[in-house]
């Protein structure tokens, strides 16, 4: 950011910032809307208290969630609280909240998306911007979706490895009924899951490698 506004200030090009000039013949936007694992702490308020499509549209996403799940998002994103966002039953109902708003504020600005995609639990907020939701059924999908993962925790875990797909397949195969691929995010990043000793053997193997990994709560 400290780059950005210095070109902005003085139309410096500092080697940490690239720019050049769009093609606006042909313009094509995609919104993307982003799984779990996105959130920090503060993200929002910001907006939610500066621009008024932004808060008009978090305001009926936390009416909405009030009624399906019987708290507020508002609250949880004020709120300074670690648990509030690492819990699962609450930060993806409030991720889900933030991309909506995040698309109603590029609206109000006349950014129109050609496309919009979700990954993981984003699908849920995409089905919506894109008009095959409503609010309502939106909000309860995701709501009965956090829910029920709150309920899977302390069952297994996962990992993230910088790993191909085959090759994470190949690791799978060592641990039949132990452990599978639980998602493969691109082509050198997938989720094991599964029994969570064996994932904490393979951690300490592929840090050992130098291959990137982490658990992943």
């Amino acid at each position: 950011s400290r780059a950005l506004d210095q070109y902005c200030g003085e139309r410096d090009s500092s080697a940490a910032l690239l720019h050049g000039v769009a093609d606006r013949d042909h313009p094509k936007t995609v919104f993307v809307c982003p799984g779990h694992g996105s959130q920090w702490i503060g993200m929002g308020r910001d907006l939610f208290e500066c621009e008024p499509a932004f808060h008009a549209a978090l305001e009926a996403c936390d009416a909405t969630i009030r009624r399906t799940a019987g708290w507020s998002v508002i609250a949880a994103l004020r709120s300074g609280e670690p648990d509030r966002w690492s819990d699962v039953g609450t930060v993806q109902p409030m991720i889900f909240s933030l991309s909506v708003a995040l698309s109603a504020l590029w609206r109000s600005w006349g950014i129109e998306p050609d496309a919009v995609v979700g990954t993981s639990m984003g699908e849920v907020a995409a089905a919506h911007i894109a008009g095959l939701l409503d609010l309502e059924a939106a909000a309860r999908v995701i709501c009965v979706r956090s829910a029920l993962l709150r309920e899977k925790i302390g069952l297994g875990a996962m990992a993230m490895f910088e790993l191909e797909l085959g090759e994470a397949e190949a690791i799978a195969e060592r641990f039949v009924g132990q452990i599978s691929v639980a998602a493969s995010h691109g082509p050198r990043s997938t989720v094991l899951s599964g029994d969570e000793t064996i994932l904490r053997s393979l951690l300490e193997e592929f840090e050992v490698r130098g291959t990137f990994c982490r658990l992943i709560r």
